[in-house]
C-alpha cells in the first residue's frame, strides 16, 4: 500500500511538472543592448553595412544595405545642413524631394566610398567631443597593397533618444554637407530652385 502511495505520488509530481512547463511562456533572448558611446555605433554600423556589401548584389541586398544607412545617417539634418536659409522658404513637398534626392546622392557616394576599401581594414582612430555632438575618426588601410594611400572618414555623430545617428560625414577632411550647402547655395542664387533640382536629377543619373 505504502509503495503504491508513493508511486501515485511521483506519478502526480510528474504530471503536475509538465503541465506547468507547457504553460510556460518561452521567453526570447533579450535583444542585444544599444551601443553606450558613438565610437560603439559608428563600428557596429559600420561592420554591419561593410558585411552587407560583401555578399553578391542583388535588389534585396540593397533594401538591406539602404535601411542601415538610414539608421546610421541622419538625412533630414544634412539636407538643413546643406540649404542653410534655403530650408525654410520652401513647402514642405519641396523640401521632401530634395530630401530624397540628396539622400540618393549621399548613399550612392558613401557607398562606393565603402565598397573601394572593402579589402581595408577600419579601425576607429579617435573620438572628440564637438559641444554636444561627437566628432569620431576613422582611417581605412589596404590590407594587400601597403602602397595604396590610407583612407580618412570623419563622422560627426549626435545622440538621438537613446541611440546615435551621424549628423555629417568627413571624407578627406572635407564635409559632405558643408561642400552640398556650397554648391547648392550657388546654384540656387544663379539659377533659382528648379534648376538645382534638376542639375541634382542629372547628377544622381550620370552617378
Amino acid at each position: 500500500m505504502f509503495s503504491r502511495l508513493i508511486r501515485r505520488s511521483y506519478l502526480a509530481l510528474a504530471l503536475t511538472v509538465a503541465t506547468a512547463s507547457l504553460a510556460a511562456p518561452v521567453l526570447a533572448d533579450p535583444p542585444a543592448a544599444a551601443p553606450t558611446t558613438a565610437s560603439g555605433f559608428l563600428d557596429a554600423k559600420l561592420k554591419t553595412v561593410r558585411g552587407l556589401l560583401g555578399t553578391p548584389a542583388s535588389p534585396e541586398r540593397e533594401k538591406k544595405i539602404d535601411a542601415e544607412l538610414k539608421g546610421l545617417l541622419d538625412y533630414d539634418d544634412m539636407a538643413k545642413v546643406a540649404l542653410g536659409a534655403e530650408y525654410d522658404k520652401h513647402s514642405k513637398e519641396e523640401i521632401a524631394e530634395f530630401t530624397g534626392i540628396l539622400r540618393q546622392l549621399i548613399e550612392k557616394n558613401y557607398k562606393k566610398r565603402l565598397e573601394d576599401t572593402l579589402n581595408y581594414d577600419i579601425t576607429i582612430t579617435d573620438e572628440q567631443p564637438q559641444g554636444t555632438d561627437v566628432l569620431v575618426k576613422t582611417q581605412a588601410k589596404p590590407l594587400k597593397d601597403k602602397k595604396a594611400a590610407v583612407v580618412l572618414i570623419d563622422y560627426v555623430v549626435r545622440k538621438k533618444g537613446t541611440g546615435w545617428i551621424a549628423i555629417d560625414l568627413i571624407p578627406e577632411g572635407s564635409s559632405m554637407a558643408k561642400t552640398y550647402h556650397k554648391e547648392f547655395t550657388k546654384v540656387i542664387k544663379k539659377d533659382g530652385w528648379a534648376a538645382l533640382i534638376k542639375k541634382m536629377k542629372d547628377k544622381l543619373a550620370k552617378a
